[in-house]
């Protein structure tokens, strides 16, 4: 009975801390938290907003990463749906870490 006790006991101190791990995770994925995938301006960078890592990023990934439709949509030079990095770049106001000039024209 007393193994029960200390394991339940364990159990629950250890609980408060997985949580606020699971709660840290998910602000740096969900662009909410400062983790250092977050850009100053309040954009992911171009590698944590690729969440499914296939080398571009689609409409839905740029919406969680905080850019608007018409970003999107304006760098978005081939008009394929995805943003190369080069893209996102201009999206996110100069945002990727992937390189790309860094110059806004």
């Amino acid at each position: 009975m007393k193994q029960i006790v200390v394991a339940a006991l364990a159990a629950f101190l250890a609980f408060p801390a997985f949580v606020s791990a699971q709660m840290q995770s998910e602000e740096a994925v969900n662009g909410m938290g400062t983790s250092d995938s977050e850009t100053s301006m309040g954009t992911l960078d171009f590698e944590a907003a690729d969440t499914d890592s296939s080398g571009s990023v689609s409409q839905d990934e740029a919406d969680l990463a905080g850019i608007s439709t018409d970003d999107f949509d304006t760098a978005d030079e081939d008009g394929d749906g995805e943003l190369t990095a080069d893209e996102y770049e201009t999206a996110s106001g100069g945002s990727s870490s992937m390189g790309g000039s860094g110059s806004m024209e």
